[in-house]
This record gives C-alpha cells, structure tokens and sequence, in this order.
C-alpha cells in the first residue's frame, strides 16, 4: 500500500478533512480511495484517540460503511462551508444542518488533561466517528468569523484553510507551494513584459 501525503495546512480539523480532495495539474484527485486511506487520514488527524474501543478491530463491511458515511459527511461540510463563506455569516439554517448531523453521532464527554490544562474531549464508538469531525466543524463555524475561512488564492488550487493570523491576511494556503508559485509566476510575466 502506498502512503498518502495528505494536506494539513487547514489549521482546522474540518479544513484538513474536507482538504482531502487536491488539485494537481488541472485535476481533482481525492485523497481518499478506500478505506486503507481513512485509516491512514484518521492516524495523521490524530482522531482514532477519540475512539472507544478499536477502529481497527472493525469487520470489512462496517469500515466500508463507515468509510461510505465520511465521504458523505465531507460532501455535507464541503458545502456547509462554502456556503457560509458565501454568504458571510451562519444561518439558522446552518444551524439546523450542523445539529441534524451532530443528532446522527453520540458521544461520551470526558474531562482530560492535567490539573493545570483540564479540558473536555469527545469520544465515539468507531461506528459514530464521523461525529468527531462533525462537532469540529460545529465549533469552527460557531466561534470563528467565516471571514476568516478562506480558499487558497492560487485559481489552481481548492483547498481551504481558517486564517488565524494576526490581521487575518493569509491568502495562500501554503506559502512554500501556492504562495511561491504564484509570486514566480507574476515575477515571470512581468520581468517578460519588459523586455
């Protein structure tokens, strides 16, 4: 099995899942095959510690559905979220939407952490993971400004990724691949342009 070098430029776990659809060369290629890569996603998230019990104990045919239900969940939230980027706030029918969704998947509420960082953390039944990523997006679209959910600025590109800089003027998804990219690219047709 070949691994997968997946994006994780979202600075958000939503971002991250719905950013595993790229685009390379014209083309959209989806990250996500099967669910050997789920699996891989999942580790490289960090989301199977949310899980009671174990992902990997899991028949074939309850992975293929749980795998079949995640790609539904990231069509859903792909939608969600360029539609409140679109529109610039979240509705009550966004609101509706996200709890319609968070409803489908129970979870345990634990308090972890030490005595100096106690925080609390969701977990699920592997059947209901999909829900980590659903309460993820619940809390992004519910405490941060969708002015600063943002896609690439590169045309080519269609990831997406929550601006948490200073004065919010993130424009690249990653400034080594899209934002050199483009800086060459406008550097070349203006030097061209000259001569």
């Amino acid at each position: 099995m070949m691994k997968r070098e997946f994006v994780m430029v979202g600075n958000s776990l939503t971002l991250d899942f719905i950013n595993t659809r790229i685009c390379k060369q014209g083309q959209v290629i989806d990250l996500l095959e099967g669910t050997d890569d789920l699996s891989e996603w999942l580790e490289c998230a960090g989301l199977l510690r949310y899980v009671s019990g174990s992902y990997a104990a899991l028949d074939a045919e309850t992975k293929q559905r749980l795998f079949t239900d995640f790609l539904r969940v990231r069509d859903v939230l792909m939608e969600l979220v360029r539609d409140v980027m679109a529109s610039g706030e979240l509705t009550n029918g966004h609101k509706e939407q996200l709890n319609e969704e968070l409803r489908k998947y129970p979870c345990t509420k634990q308090i972890d952490g030490q005595e100096t960082d106690m925080h609390i953390e969701s977990y699920y039944e592997a059947a209901y993971l999909p829900g980590a990523i659903v309460d993820n997006a619940a809390f992004l679209l519910t405490t941060v400004s969708p002015s600063k959910i943002k896609k690439c600025s590169n045309e080519e590109c269609i990831l997406f990724f929550y601006d948490n800089s200073r004065n919010a003027s993130r424009r690249w998804c990653s400034m080594s691949t899209c934002g050199n990219r483009v800086k060459v690219n406008q550097h070349y047709h203006r030097k061209r342009g000259r001569e």
